[in-house]
């Protein structure tokens, strides 16, 4: 018996050892199921999260899953993971059963026979469907990289909420509450730095007016955070120190020097990570107070903060979820939701991996790269799980997933397993359809001139016009019907914003023309826009609703401290908006480069009495003689980033000194004492700082200068002298010349 025992197990081997022999030398597709039954499993999940989840296993074959419609928010996607040994292919398309009046989609009139003829294509009852597409069980689908900045590397995005409905440290309930700390989003989101910064790198309060009443709110400079706990500012002037309990001190906390008594905050934050090493990773974070967030890892949401550390607390460590094997190749999508309540402050988010990183330290910023989609700062409960996956329709409409599963037997394929699930909905809500524009102005309301891409200005005032503008509607996208439509529409968006932030060396000039909000050091301003509502008209001709709204128009005037060029980027101008779908929709401008160029302007120029400092009137009486030098001056204000006097004349060439005086600057000849002298011995003469003189934008000078007429001719001559700035504008005199007498 125990003979025939051993050779029955050898039988078995080499029979299993066959088995696996066949299979991995066939052409069929398999991805190992985790368990004896094939599992289909199918994720949709919107701009608010998953929100719907089917399986179908042997067990639970049901393979109608006929729901009560979900309503898609946002982009939307659905995932497709399939287990199974028995498996060779795996089809999907995209069904839409909207019947009748397509602006009562929600109303669901298929039958089980509509969805059956459907999935096997007995003519279907869809208005429209796609054709059928395969997904390969064995691979996974990447997350699609065309949402990714590639060139903001080190940066995150970032989307700020209004927490001044919450008490700063009191409370802790409703602070824990997730929906209601982010039940107001500020108007618009920003990318922000990734790195870890300490408390006076971190952002800081900042008051700004809103329905006529002084609010505060935090703007962050950074995502992580140091820290505060305990740490101090010491002072070493005796003048800084205060007294408390009686007691002298000569240190304040960081967190009230830095942060403000003031400051509280609440954030999401949302992008993708692509890690240096591929490898298993562990995840550590330290919060003060709030925190939660995850990974998306081949379209499972991997929490590595969970939802249990959103809450008040002190600087708390926490390690979760171990292990995640992330590939280097790959970006994978992270999403995080900050808050703190006022007081210390901490947020700090750290790794380990097998390889190099043996202990846990803070993710290198360089990992990060922030996402291209608003999406999950539109509505105030969105989430970020990337563009993996395939696209739902956006169009208004009821849709249906249908889905076939293949064995392929001596060749021949056979459909063995079908399914369809839904509906979906797409609502018929039309967005306001808004053209945008930002356009750089003369202080005279024209349109500054565009050259080598940057807007050129002469005048240090200038203006900036903002413009919303209604975009004509096709009627087909708002009724089925149009013969039935009717001649009057109106959207109506809400709390339309301007927030505008000048760069470095600009600032408001004379009062707006719109009345601008100064928030910030005369360098923001927030501005509500009249555009609520926008109303159309029919034209049943072109079958177009054309906007009688007017333009929203809005000016800002504008100072510069100096010539010079200057940047409006893309994040210093935003217009914001709640759009009729209920999505805050968020607008931002290409940058936009301004020269201010000036130019140098002459205040007086001619003959020249050094002796008496003063200049020499001259008229048509006024002659020179011949070949006797005569002093001239010429007196400017170099109003340019590159200011520069040219001088020209018909005068010998000869040497000669030339003078260059620092004036007091108040329109006088007042000299400062600063004077430069230097030889010259040919014409033209040009006067700038890269030709040897120190000339400096905004400053008087006066230019003191020798020339010596020509020999006139019998009839008498006339010397010339022609002045010209940096830009070619230019003046000229002329001055009659005659011979000296003959004393021979």
């Amino acid at each position: 018996m125990k003979v025939v025992g051993k050779r029955l197990i050898c039988l078995t081997l080499i029979l299993q050892l066959l088995v696996v022999m066949l299979i991995s030398h066939s052409n069929i597709e398999v991805k190992a199921a985790d368990n004896k039954e094939s599992i289909i499993n199918i994720k949709v999940s919107d701009s608010t999260g998953l929100r719907r989840e089917f399986n179908y296993t042997d067990s639970n074959p049901n393979d109608k899953f006929k729901n009560n419609p979900v309503i898609l928010k946002g982009n939307a996607y659905a995932n497709f993971t399939v287990n199974s040994n028995e498996y060779y292919k795996f089809e999907y398309k995209i069904v839409n059963s909207t019947k009748g009046n397509g602006n009562n989609i929600v109303k669901d009139d298929w039958n089980d026979k509509d969805l059956d003829d459907e999935v096997n294509e007995n003519n279907g009852s869809s208005t429209t469907s796609t054709s059928w597409n395969e997904i390969k069980l064995n691979e996974q689908k990447d997350i699609n990289t065309d949402d990714v900045m590639l060139d903001k590397k080190g940066y995150l995005k970032h989307k700020p909420y209004n927490v001044n409905h919450l008490p700063t440290i009191t409370n802790q309930k409703d602070w824990n509450n997730r929906s209601v700390v982010y039940k107001n989003p500020y108007a618009g989101s920003s990318i922000l730095s990734a790195s870890k910064v300490d408390a006076k790198d971190y952002g800081k309060v900042e008051k700004y007016l809103e329905g006529g009443n002084t609010q505060t709110r935090f703007v962050n400079n950074s995502i992580f955070l140091n820290n505060t706990t305990n740490q101090k500012v010491y002072y070493t002037n005796s003048s800084k120190k205060y007294v408390t309990n009686n007691v002298t001190k000569y240190w304040s906390l960081v967190r009230d020097v830095y942060l403000g008594k003031d400051y509280k905050e609440a954030s999401k934050i949302w992008g993708y990570i692509k890690v240096a090493q591929t490898g298993n990773y562990n995840f550590q974070s330290f919060a003060d107070d709030g925190l939660y967030a995850y990974i998306m890892v081949n379209g499972e949401q991997k929490e590595i903060v969970p939802r249990s550390m959103f809450k008040v607390q002190g600087n708390t460590g926490y390690t979760y979820n171990s292990n995640l094997y992330l590939d280097s190749a790959k970006y994978y999508p992270i999403y995080i939701e900050y808050f703190n309540w006022g007081g210390d402050a901490s947020f700090q988010m750290q790794m380990k991996n097998d390889n190099s990183y043996k202990s846990y330290a803070q993710i290198p910023s360089n990992w990060f790269y922030p996402s291209k989609t608003d999406t999950p700062g539109e509505y105030a409960e969105s989430v970020f799980a990337g563009t993996g996956g395939v696209q739902m329709p956006t169009k208004p409409g009821r849709y249906y997933i249908a889905y076939k599963t293949y064995q392929k037997n001596n060749g021949n394929q056979t459909v063995i397993k079908t399914g369809i699930m839904g509906p979906f909905i797409v609502e018929s809500i039309v967005k306001a359809k808004l053209g945008f524009s930002r356009t750089i102005m003369t202080s005279n309301n024209t349109e500054a001139l565009l050259i080598d891409n940057k807007y050129r200005l002469k005048d240090k005032d200038f203006k900036i016009k903002y413009q919303i503008s209604p975009i004509p509607i096709p009627a087909e996208e708002l009724f089925e019907n149009v013969s039935q439509a009717p001649n009057q529409y109106e959207v109506n968006i809400t709390d339309p914003q301007l927030t505008v932030i000048l760069p470095g060396g600009l600032s408001y000039g004379k009062p707006s023309e719109n009345g601008a909000i100064d928030v910030e050091g005369g360098k923001k301003s927030i501005n509500s826009l009249s555009i609520a509502k926008i109303q159309y008209e029919l034209d049943k001709a072109k079958r177009v609703y054309n906007p009688i709204t007017a333009p929203a128009i809005f000016i800002h005037s504008i100072r510069a401290d100096n010539y010079g060029s200057y940047v409006l980027d893309s994040e210093s101008s935003k217009i914001t908006y709640k759009d009729t779908d209920g999505a805050n929709r968020e607008v931002k401008f290409d940058t936009q480069n301004i020269l201010i160029e000036g130019s140098t302007s002459i205040i007086e120029n001619g003959l020249y009495d050094v002796n008496k400092n003063k200049f020499i009137q001259a008229n048509n009486k006024t002659k020179l003689i011949a070949l006797v030098p005569v002093n001239f001056a010429v007196h400017f204000k170099a109003n340019s980033a590159t200011p520069k006097i040219k001088i020209e004349s018909n005068a010998s060439n000869y040497s000669f000194d030339l003078i260059k005086y620092e004036l007091k600057g108040d329109g006088t000849l007042t000299k400062t004492g600063n004077v430069e002298t230097r030889r010259e011995n040919k014409l033209p003469i040009e006067i700038y700082k890269g030709n040897g003189f120190n000339i400096q934008n905004s400053k008087e000078y006066l230019v003191v200068y020798k020339l010596k007429p020509n020999k006139a001719p019998q009839s008498g001559g006339v010397l010339t002298i022609r002045l010209s700035d940096e830009l070619g504008n230019s003046n000229s005199m002329g001055i009659t010349t005659v011979n000296p007498p003959n004393l021979k």
